[in-house]
């Protein structure tokens, strides 16, 4: 019986990595249907959902385990269902970089129990000034969205932080 798992791999940056990882999964008659992987100063991290044999998870966590100077662990996934959201919106917030722009957006749709389906997060210097522009794509899911209530809670926050938030439907 195949089931879905969330395998993730943490570990020194080295060429090569997603291709041994890969290999591994397929060994195993995995497959890959959703994936991040980023670099991230001098590590590297992997998360994916794979489609597997059930009877096959303890080999590939052995398997795995055999990859060294990498954290890995696999969690099944409880929920077998289709996985497709289709009340997703997207934010955008841009903005020169202050400490807990973070957690001040999460917190936000938290509060209006506003699930995030991905978050993005980049900081990169801005042109002539120096000053470091912050930017994060969120995207988000509701099953009873109120967009204007979110719309005006934004609204709200991007005049205290002092950023720009713009909600994409």
């Amino acid at each position: 019986m195949n089931i879905n798992i969330i395998l993730s791999v943490i570990g020194p940056d080295k060429s090569g990595i997603v291709s041994d990882i890969s290999k591994i999964v397929k060994n195993y008659s995995g497959n890959i249907e959703k994936s991040r992987m980023i670099r991230l100063g001098d590590f590297f991290t992997i998360m994916v959902l794979v489609n597997i044999d059930k009877n096959n998870i303890e080999n590939l966590n052995q398997e795995l385990g055999n990859y060294s100077n990498y954290q890995i662990s696999i969690h099944e996934l409880k929920n077998q269902s289709n996985d497709i959201n289709e009340n997703i919106h997207t934010i955008h917030l841009n903005g020169i970089d202050n400490e807990g722009l973070v957690y001040k957006i999460t917190n936000e749709l938290a509060e209006l129990d506003i699930n995030i389906e991905e978050l993005k997060t980049n900081i990169e210097n801005a042109p002539m000034s120096g000053l470091m522009l912050f930017s994060l794509t969120a995207k988000i899911s509701h099953p009873a969205l109120n967009y204007n209530m979110l719309k005006t809670k934004m609204d709200i926050l991007a005049a205290e932080l002092d950023v720009n938030i713009i909600i994409e439907n």
